[in-house]
C-alpha cells in the first residue's frame, strides 16, 4: 500500500469512525424540545400513556407493529406480556440508556416494579 493509498484510507476512514465514536458517547440525547434530559438514576414521569416494552427486541416489534397501524401485533405483545402499558405522569426512574430510547423502572401503579424500555422523548423531568 502505498503512501498516497494510506492517506486516502485516512481520509474516509477518520470520518466514519469519528460519526461512530459520536454515536457511542452520545447515545443518550442532551435535549428535548427544550425540556431537560432525564439522566440515568434520576426520576421522571412518563408524559402519555406508557407502552414499555420488556427488552429491546419486544421494543423494535412494538415500533414495528405501531408503524405498520398492526394492531394484532400489538395486542400478541401485550398479551405475551412482552409490552406492558400504564397511565399518564406515571413516576419511573432511568435505570439505562440506548439509543433514543431508556430502561425504565415503573415507581408506581400496578406495574411497581418493573423495567422495560421507552423511547426517551415520552420520559420528563416535570
Amino acid at each position: 500500500m502505498t503512501e498516497r493509498d494510506k492517506k486516502l484510507l485516512l481520509y474516509f476512514l477518520l470520518p466514519i469512525c469519528s460519526v461512530g465514536f459520536l454515536c457511542w458517547i452520545g447515545d443518550m440525547p442532551t435535549s428535548k424540545a427544550g425540556l431537560e434530559t432525564v439522566r440515568i438514576g434520576e426520576i421522571g414521569y412518563v408524559d402519555q400513556h406508557g407502552c414499555v416494552a420488556v427488552d429491546k427486541d419486544a421494543h423494535r416489534e412494538f415500533l414495528n407493529s405501531a408503524m405498520a397501524s398492526d394492531a394484532y401485533g400489538f395486542v400478541n405483545l401485550q398479551l405475551s406480556g412482552r409490552v406492558f402499558c400504564f397511565d399518564e405522569r406515571t413516576r419511573v426512574k432511568v435505570i439505562e440508556t440506548g439509543v433514543f430510547i431508556y430502561k425504565i423502572r415503573v415507581l408506581e401503579g400496578k406495574h411497581m416494579g418493573r423495567a422495560g424500555w421507552i423511547a426517551y422523548e415520552h420520559v420528563t423531568k416535570r
